[in-house]
């Protein structure tokens, strides 16, 4: 009967976590749909509270053991996301009263009854109770045993109070009257232990579908690593190619930047998104007037025709200027082959104090680390190259860049 009680009704655990963090923000907490104007009264580039040696919690990785948690920092990186946790014990902790009881296997179908019918009902309709949770043990975890030696079903009852004065009304006014109540009912068949736990974080629903979708998208990534490569035509002989920026369109590039880069905003990506690891460090985004990036697409454009050897290409769309703070990656991946078939990547401007690389492979395999200037633009084959920037951008500076995506002139694909 036990091995039937627990098929149906799996036992619920609530876990320490193993570290805390102490990060100012994350992707969860801090908005990730809302942008953040930076304001031109900025002196430094980028602001200062975005950097690493500031302390904003962005870089949380540097803060852990080396290596840590290794097959999530390979496999599933994005779930190294701080987790919120209030104070143990703080404001919003919240109350947990669980009770264990240890009832002996011929009275347990009876008392699921009893709870179900009306025990429940009964407790939820006192002073501050506002949520309740039934959990067997699935193991022998008994410490006693019946009157006749018999084994017993380990029952928790966990109920959530308001407060830790609405708890002690409960032990002063009703505690007793429902205690005498089991004793009345099943006296000499059950056993009984309580105690109080403040609970001080709990994975919320938006949390859990949050993951549910990153690993969702982190399945397509690596499915696509493989399957697409295999779909997807090649047009050129290598798929990338670096060189300059024609002059007239970089001099405008650099001018409009300059002179608007403090009207950035923190990026509005998907929370979803795994490719970059915004939970780490967060990136900014300062759009083009429609005339400059119309000017960019209509530059680029004929460039990658020539290259591509592909007649007339469609222009599906130009990101804004990416900028990307210390700790940022990139996981390996190729890009979607309903939009991005060829793509064209700009160096608008870069600090850094180490090497930050662009990491290609050609169609061959062969692996290229692309040390771009600004000024410079890589053309490639993007559903078919595989790309990344495997080493985090190091502290203290940052790398900018201009994206855009063609296809050629009807074209299409599906997943």
């Amino acid at each position: 009967m036990l091995h039937n009680v627990v098929a149906k009704s799996r036992a619920r655990f609530f876990l320490r976590p193993r570290h805390s963090f102490t990060a100012s923000t994350s992707a969860l907490t801090r908005g990730a749909n809302v942008p953040q104007c930076i304001t031109k009264t900025t002196t430094t580039w980028p602001p200062a509270h975005m950097l690493k040696d500031t302390g904003a919690g962005y870089h949380v990785l540097d803060k852990l053991p080396v290596p840590a948690y290794p097959h999530l920092a390979l496999e599933r990186p994005y779930l190294m996301q701080p987790i919120c946790l209030s104070p143990p014990g703080g404001e919003k902790s919240k109350i947990l009263y669980e009770v264990t009881l240890e009832l002996d296997e011929d009275i347990f179908e009876a008392y699921l009854t009893w709870i179900r019918m009306g025990h429940i009902q009964e407790v939820m309709a006192l002073p501050g109770f506002v949520g309740w949770q039934m959990s067997v043990s699935e193991d022998d975890a008994a410490k006693t045993n019946g009157a006749k030696g018999q084994k017993r079903v380990v029952l928790v009852e966990t109920y959530e109070v308001a407060s830790r004065e609405t708890l002690e009304e409960y032990f002063t006014k009703y505690a007793k009257r429902i205690r005498d109540d089991h004793k009345r009912m099943w006296d000499g068949k059950f056993a009984a232990s309580r105690r109080i736990l403040h609970r001080f974080g709990l994975q919320t629903e938006t949390e859990a579908n949050l993951w549910k979708q990153r690993d969702g998208k982190n399945a397509f990534r690596l499915k696509n690593l493989q399957e697409q490569l295999a779909r997807v035509p090649r047009f050129t002989a290598d798929g990338l190619k670096l060189q300059a920026l024609p002059t007239p369109l970089w001099e405008k590039l650099q001018e409009y930047y300059k002179a608007h880069r403090h009207e950035s905003v923190e990026d509005r990506l998907d929370p979803a998104e795994i490719s970059i690891n915004t939970w780490v460090a967060p990136t900014l985004r300062l759009d083009l007037p429609p005339a400059l990036a119309t000017e960019v697409v209509g530059t680029l454009k004929p460039i990658l025709e020539e290259w591509s050897g592909i007649s007339e290409l469609e222009s599906t769309g130009i990101s804004g200027i990416r900028t990307y703070l210390p700790g940022a990656t990139i996981a390996e991946h190729v890009d979607m082959a309903t939009t991005n078939v060829i793509s064209a990547l700009i160096n608008v401007d870069q600090n850094v104090s180490g090497l930050w690389p662009f990491e290609m492979k050609d169609h061959a395999g062969k692996l290229h680390s692309l040390h771009m200037k600004p000024g410079e633009v890589v053309i490639y084959e993007s559903a078919t190259c595989a790309h990344q920037r495997s080493h985090p951008l190091p502290s203290g500076g940052h790398y900018t860049n201009l994206f855009m995506r063609f296809k050629p002139k009807g074209w299409t694909f599906s997943y």
